[in-house]
């Protein structure tokens, strides 16, 4: 055989090469086909199905515990974060059952004195209201709500909202609206009690001048120590800056406190200091910011 017969012999030998390759491929498909179409009539599994399914699950199996294991370790790094986080839920878990045993225990105390006096609780509805006006010259001092004495809103009802204290209805009430006396307003009187120590005195609001009074020992009070002050607090009495300060109900019927809920957050403590004639300096910043208010609440009896 010369040169020429077998470089042709080669040639054609590599073609039927891919040929064969194509053939046992279709001869293949078609098998599984077929054993396909039997397993779908006759509804049972074929051997076909079986070999597949024992070749690739113990590999799949390990596939599976190998991402597993990389995960486990990923979330060894997050370990340090959910130790704190688990330390915080702790610590706000004993605040807040503290703050039930101390509900609980303002409550008692409550019901055995109405119980000694005979005095029934008094039972509050809310009327919601929007504010409509608010005078420009008195932004801190007033404003005008869109509900009045048809709704059964009376001069003295409390004024709330979601964060706390707003103000109290002044006297001027008409049939579809009323005014009120916000809480910054230098006119603004409400008894009030601290949450901690129960120390009672009134809350009222301080004009500019007031805010930057001096001559107080220690540090002089400034706008930054809010703009309520705590008054008529007997001297010596326990008061810390960062203490609640809540609504004090009123016992006697003849006052307008009488008719506002027990209670309801005013502010914090932010500043306590002694004047030269030894009577305690007690400013508050409000929960409430009254630069923003639009949907209240008011408590009528």
């Amino acid at each position: 055989m010369n040169r020429y017969a077998r470089a042709g012999a080669l040639r054609r030998s590599r073609s039927a090469a891919p040929r064969r390759w194509l053939t046992v491929f279709l001869a293949i498909a078609v098998l599984i086909a077929i054993v396909k179409t039997i397993t779908l009539i006759t509804g049972r599994t074929n051997p076909v199905d079986r070999a597949i399914n024992a070749t690739t699950t113990p590999l799949v199996v390990v596939l599976r515990y190998t991402v597993d294991g990389f995960a486990s370790l990923g979330a060894i790094f997050h370990l340090p974060s959910l130790l704190r986080e688990n330390r915080e839920l702790a610590a706000q878990n004993a605040l807040l059952q503290r703050q039930i045993s101390e509900a609980g225990l303002t409550k008692n105390t409550d019901d055995e004195l109405r119980a000694s006096l005979h005095l029934s609780v008094p039972q509050f509805r809310t009327v919601n209201a929007t504010v409509i006006a608010r005078p420009y010259d008195l932004w801190l001092d007033q404003v005008i709500l869109d509900t009045g004495s048809r709704d059964g809103v009376r001069a003295g009802d409390l004024v709330v909202n979601p964060a706390g204290v707003v103000g109290v209805v002044d006297t001027r009430v008409e049939r579809g609206m009323c005014w009120v006396t916000l809480l910054t307003s230098p006119r603004f009187r409400l008894a009030a009690v601290t949450g901690v120590n129960q120390v009672e005195g009134v809350i009222r609001g301080l004009d500019n001048r007031e805010m930057t009074l001096e001559g107080i020992r220690g540090r002089p009070a400034s706008t930054d120590d809010g703009n309520l002050a705590m008054i008529h607090v007997k001297a010596g009495s326990l008061i810390s800056v960062g203490e609640k300060v809540f609504t004090a109900e009123v016992v006697d019927p003849q006052q307008l406190d009488a008719r506002r809920p027990r209670g309801q957050l005013i502010g914090t403590v932010t500043h306590r200091s002694i004047d030269l004639n030894g009577a305690l300096d007690i400013r508050i910043e409000p929960a409430v910011n009254v630069n923003r208010l639009n949907v209240v609440t008011v408590l009528v009896q």
